[in-house]
């Protein structure tokens, strides 16, 4: 397991947008992790990711943490996303 510390961070400070790999959200939030496991599912953790921080209603540092938190969780037990169908009517084959 990665080791990390815990970002000390108050609510006003927080600030992702430079935040741009899954290991950047997993270091800059403290939540340990298996960097072998990252490095070949980075794609699904920043999709579950998006899915957990999608369903929360806050974006304080404690919840992003927490979402962070839950995504890795999600991606240890092995959790699979279902493909979405965009609905970005850009093409006919999507309907």
């Amino acid at each position: 397991m990665q080791a990390n510390p815990i970002a000390k961070q108050s609510e006003e400070d927080l600030d992702i947008s430079e935040l741009a790999s899954a290991e950047d959200f997993l270091n800059h939030f403290g939540v340990n992790y298996q960097a072998s496991l990252v490095r070949v599912k980075r794609v699904l953790f920043m999709r579950l990711l998006n899915q957990v921080l999608a369903k929360q209603g806050s974006n304080s540092f404690s919840d992003y943490q927490a979402a962070v938190s839950k995504a890795y969780c999600l991606l240890e037990k092995g959790v699979v996303l279902a493909h979405q169908v965009p609905n970005c009517e850009a093409c006919e084959g999507c309907e």
